[in-house]
C-alpha cells in the first residue's frame, strides 16, 4: 500500500478540501453518472487531484461501516484467514464527469472500430463527437453487436477487446481530435497505471461493455494470463460487485457499490482467493440496483 500511495503522490499534488461525509444512498448514486457526492471513513485520506479540482478518498475492506460496502454478518466467520482486507480498495470518485465522458467515448469507439462494418455504419453519438449534455453516451442496445456468451461461460451480453496501446492505433484519430483531449486521456491512463505495481512491462488493458442484461458470473481471473493486481474503472451504470470464496455460502459474500467514475483495486489475497461477480441486477443495503449499459476499463499487471 505504501508504494501505491508514494506513486500516486508523484502524479498528483494534494489539495486541502472540507471533509466529506460517508452517508450516501443507492438511489442518489445510481441516479446520475455525474453525481459529485464524496464519502468519508476512518481510513487515512488519500488525495488524488484531477485538473486541480477533484479529490477522492480510498477505502479498504477494513472500513466495514462505510456506505460503499455491504458486509453480511456471517462474512468474517466464513472467510477467516482467507484474505487480507487491505488487498481490496475503492476510490468512489476517481474521475470527474467530463473525464468519464472522454474515456467512455474513446473506449466505445475503440470497440466500434473492431466490429464488422454493418454494425459501425449504424452510427451514433460517438461518431458525432460525443453525446449531447444530459444524454446517454451509449447508443441503443440494438445498434451494438453484443455477444451472447463468453468462451469461458463467465460473461454474457457483452462486447470486449484487449488493447495493446490504448492511445494509439487506427481509432485514435477519430476519438482524439485535439491535443488537449489526448493529453487528458494520457493523464487519466497514467493515474490508473499508478495503481499497479511498478513494472518495466506495459499493463494489459481490457475493455468490457455490458448490455443492460449483461453480467459477470463468479470467477477468479486467469492466474496464468496476468499478475497479482487488477485495476477496474467503472463507467456508465452503477452496478454491484460481489466478493467471496467459492466454498463460502453465497449469502456471506460481501457487496461493493461501483458508481460511474469509481476505481477498484484487487490484489494478492483478494485477487487469488476471492471470486468476484457483477450481476445484471442486484440489491444493496435493501435497495434495488437495476443494471443499464456499463463499460469497464481494466488494467492488469503482467506475470513476472
Amino acid at each position: 500500500m505504501a508504494q501505491v500511495l508514494k506513486t500516486l503522490r508523484a502524479y498528483h499534488r494534494p489539495t486541502l478540501q472540507s471533509r466529506p461525509t460517508c452517508a450516501r444512498t443507492v438511489a442518489n448514486v445510481a441516479a446520475s453518472s455525474t453525481s459529485r457526492g464524496l464519502p468519508s471513513s476512518n481510513a487515512p485520506p488519500v488525495e488524488i487531484t484531477s485538473n486541480g479540482s477533484l479529490s477522492s478518498r480510498v477505502y479498504n475492506l477494513r472500513d466495514e461501516t462505510c456506505e460503499w460496502f455491504e458486509i453480511p454478518a456471517g462474512h468474517s466467520e466464513s472467510h477467516r484467514n482467507i484474505y487480507e482486507p487491505t488487498d481490496f480498495f475503492l476510490y468512489p470518485r476517481f474521475l470527474s464527469g467530463p473525464e468519464q465522458d472522454l474515456i467512455l467515448d474513446h473506449s466505445l469507439l475503440r470497440l466500434d472500430k473492431m466490429e464488422r462494418p454493418r454494425a459501425r455504419k449504424r452510427g451514433g453519438a460517438q461518431d458525432q463527437g460525443g453525446a449531447k449534455e444530459g444524454t446517454s453516451r451509449f447508443r441503443d442496445e440494438v445498434d451494438y453487436s453484443f455477444e451472447a456468451g463468453h468462451f469461458d461461460q463467465v460473461i454474457s451480453s457483452y462486447r470486449e477487446m484487449q488493447v495493446g496501446q490504448f492511445l494509439s492505433g487506427p481509432a485514435v484519430s477519430s476519438t482524439t481530435t485535439d491535443t488537449s483531449q489526448t493529453k487528458s486521456l494520457e493523464h487519466i491512463l497514467a493515474r490508473l497505471q499508478a495503481l499497479l505495481p511498478e513494472s518495466t512491462r506495459p499493463p494489459l488493458i481490457h475493455l468490457l461493455h455490458l448490455a443492460s442484461n449483461g453480467k459477470i458470473d463468479a470467477h477468479v481471473d486467469n492466474v496464468e494470463a496476468s499478475g497479482s493486481t487488477i485495476v477496474g474503472l467503472s463507467l456508465g451504470s452503477t452496478r454491484v460487485m460481489r466478493l467471496g470464496h467459492q466454498s463460502a455460502p453465497i449469502d456471506s459474500h460481501l457487496k461493493v457499490l461501483l458508481p460511474p467514475g469509481s476505481v477498484y483495486v484487487q490484489r494478492d489475497s483478494v485477487r487469488y482467493h476471492l471470486q468476484h461477480s457483477i450481476p445484471a441486477h442486484d440489491s444493496f443495503k435493501n435497495q434495488q440496483v437495476y443494471g443499464a449499459q456499463r463499460l469497464s476499463v481494466m488494467l492488469r499487471d503482467g506475470r513476472m
